[in-house]
């Protein structure tokens, strides 16, 4: 069907169209849910099921294209889950029933989940290696802006604005044709994952499921402390664009850098949590920092799995285990930092912050002694350099 012969400006369209949806329909869906319940109630609902929904969308896309890669891969799997996301958005806007809400929004971020997954594996498996922090981190960022930007023009609590994000998702499904399957082992002349490959993917799983909960922790100890929304908006958040953009444009030429600064990612909102009402300049430090070292961390979340599992189509389905575990790490992090923050047990943050930093450079070494063996970036996905020997 009407696959286009070079994906990259398609797939930058639809991912960040994809996202903006997403992100904006997100939000309004837990404005929604303020009508019901206090904000810890909220918390829950955000951290314990949409996430959790989000963990569970990417693993059972992840599962179904490891067992069927020639039926999940198709393009018609996220032609459902678009057309039954736009169903529950509307639902979940339309009904007046808070239990209705919650699951609607529950599903809706398991449908999310499984897009994403998608999404992922589509971009490891078709679009060129050395063009993955590009094509995911400029979209993303966008999308980002645009949901800020409709936050901001107050739009994402006005009810009839779910029309927009089915226009959005219509957009989505109108791309989708032009877009190709997600390759399948089967069609590959040589399928067996390769060796230096897995090892990375192996020691990425490890390093990064600790990292995400740690900035799990991190980022919710910096929620309990009260930072005022101001300073988030007018610091944290631009410069968490500019660290997408960056670090998307600077992976593409040198991964390590990225990775670094992803996995130092935790540091930042420990400092901001410790100076929360004592330093204004510390305060204001490390808001800025840590919104870019955020931005390296949202693009090698994504990008550091998309290139291993490029390599061969037969590891295609790991490609979105990246995004899954830092939504996990999420989870983790809010019960983690909420036991913390009631506890008596009074913590200092130099030695704890120390005693991270250890351990996140031992993580980024571990992660590197695993990428050496990395084959380099090549202009071709996997299904032409397979047809090309």
């Amino acid at each position: 069907m009407n696959q286009t012969r070079n994906p990259l400006l398609l797939y930058a369209i639809f991912l960040g169209v994809g996202y903006l949806w997403v992100a904006a329909s997100y939000r309004s869906q837990m404005h929604l849910l303020e009508a019901f319940y206090p904000v810890e109630t909220l918390d829950r609902i955000a951290l314990y099921g949409n996430y959790l929904a989000q963990v569970a969308g990417i693993g059972a896309f992840a599962a179904w294209l490891w067992k069927a890669p020639a039926t999940a891969g198709r393009r018609t799997v996220p032609a459902v889950s678009l057309t039954a996301a736009a169903l529950a958005i509307a639902v979940t806007h339309l009904a007046g029933n808070a239990e209705v809400i919650v699951v609607g929004t529950i599903v809706t971020n398991f449908l999310v989940g499984v897009i994403s997954a998608y999404y992922f594996s589509y971009l490891a498996g078709r679009i060129p290696s050395r063009h993955h922090g590009k094509a995911f981190a400029l979209p993303f960022a966008a999308s980002y802006v645009g949901a800020y930007l409709l936050a901001l023009a107050d739009l994402l609590t006005w009810k009839p604005v779910f029309i927009l994000y089915l226009v959005l998702i219509a957009v989505n499904l109108l791309l989708l044709p032009r877009l190709g399957d997600i390759p399948a082992p089967a069609a590959q002349t040589a399928s067996r994952p390769a060796a230096s490959a897995r090892r990375e993917i192996a020691r990425l799983i490890l390093v990064f499921a600790l990292t995400a909960i740690f900035l799990g922790v991190a980022q919710n100890l910096e929620y309990y402390a009260h930072i005022d929304a101001d300073v988030t908006n007018s610091l944290h958040a631009p410069l968490y664009v500019v660290g997408l953009v960056a670090g998307g444009l600077l992976f593409d030429a040198n991964r390590k850098p990225v990775a670094l600064a992803a996995f130092l990612s935790p540091l930042f909102p420990l400092f901001s949590a410790a100076a929360a009402d004592g330093n204004t300049a510390i305060l204001y430090s490390a808001m800025a920092l840590g919104g870019l070292f955020a931005g390296a961390f949202g693009v090698f979340r994504v990008t550091g799995f998309t290139v291993p599992a490029g390599v061969s189509p037969a590891l295609l389905p790991l490609a979105g285990i990246g995004m899954g575990l830092n939504r996990l790490g999420d989870s983790v992090g809010f019960a983690a930092a909420g036991q913390i923050y009631g506890s008596s047990v009074a913590i200092t943050v130099l030695p704890l912050a120390a005693a991270m930093l250890v351990l996140l450079l031992f993580m980024f070494y571990v992660w590197l002694r695993g990428a050496k063996t990395e084959q380099p970036p090549t202009d071709h996905p996997p299904a032409e350099r397979s047809a090309q020997g």
